[in-house]
């Protein structure tokens, strides 16, 4: 449940670029977001305007706090926009940025709000359970319009690689989408929970990347989990264990494993 300013950022050579998920409204301005593995900007499960309106104290997907002011070493064309009008509808405003070269020359032939290989919100596929299951709502919208048409020279270059793990997660020797790695640092509570992090859920190739600290870590894979990470998954969802655990990690290495799950009974 935050609303954080990305300004002014390189995002390059991730798994996913930006993963917001439960509440998080970012205001996403005067990046180079491009080149990376699956998207630029995801939605998770749970980033719906349909379930903030669930949540009692908060204000239609607004910021409850006030803003802290902004820095005045932002670069310029991070200041280029004012905040949309309280709404109906949930929106992740990602305008003014440059999503490279490829996914602008398909932006540019979009219908307005049409769907960007380089975004994946969901808004079109509305398949996502409330919490109860009774209800199946879309997630929000990300508005990317205007782009930059050019890459910006004076956004901050990319941070030096962190620590972390990337692959694939297959069933029966295909690839699954939807599913999350979750990293644990002991396997002594049996994988449940949420762990320490998780990944977003796997693309529709199975791939996924998530971002570890060095050492020993656990993995597991879980999915689909509705609604939430720290849901353990019940009969007929997938499960697996990672063959190789433990996996450990050097300071700013990176490994590439791939994780089998089954369907649990």
């Amino acid at each position: 449940m935050v609303f954080p300013s990305i300004l002014g950022n390189t995002i390059t050579e991730n798994g996913t670029g930006i993963y917001c998920n439960m509440s998080a409204y970012p205001e996403i301005h005067g990046n180079n977001i491009f080149a990376n593995r699956t998207f630029g900007v995801v939605l998770g499960d749970n980033m719906s305007i349909v379930m903030e309106k669930k949540i009692p104290f908060r204000q239609r997907g607004r910021p409850f706090f006030q803003k802290p002011a902004e820095g005045e070493e932002l670069p310029p064309q991070t200041k280029r926009f004012d905040r949309f009008a309280a709404s109906d509808e949930g929106i992740v405003d990602a305008r003014g940025n440059w999503w490279g070269k490829s996914a602008i020359e398909e932006m540019a032939k979009l219908p307005v709000d049409g769907n960007s290989g380089a975004i994946e919100d969901f808004y079109d596929k509305p398949d996502t359970w409330d919490w109860e299951g009774k209800e199946k709502y879309r997630r929000d919208r990300v508005v990317f319009t205007p782009w930059e048409s050019e890459q910006l020279k004076d956004a901050a270059p990319p941070a030096k690689s962190f620590t972390g793990i990337r692959g694939k997660v297959l069933s029966d020797g295909k690839p699954v989408a939807g599913v999350r790695v979750h990293g644990y640092r002991d396997a002594g509570g049996g994988f449940r929970g949420e762990g320490v992090t998780y990944s977003a859920p796997t693309a529709a190739d199975g791939t996924f990347s998530v971002t570890l600290g060095p050492g020993a870590w656990y993995l597991a894979a879980k999915g689909p989990v509705p609604p939430f990470p720290n849901a353990d998954p019940g009969a007929g969802a997938l499960f697996g264990i990672y063959s190789g655990n433990p996996l450990t990690l050097e300071p700013g290495g990176e490994a590439a494993v791939d994780i089998v799950v089954r369907k649990l009974e």
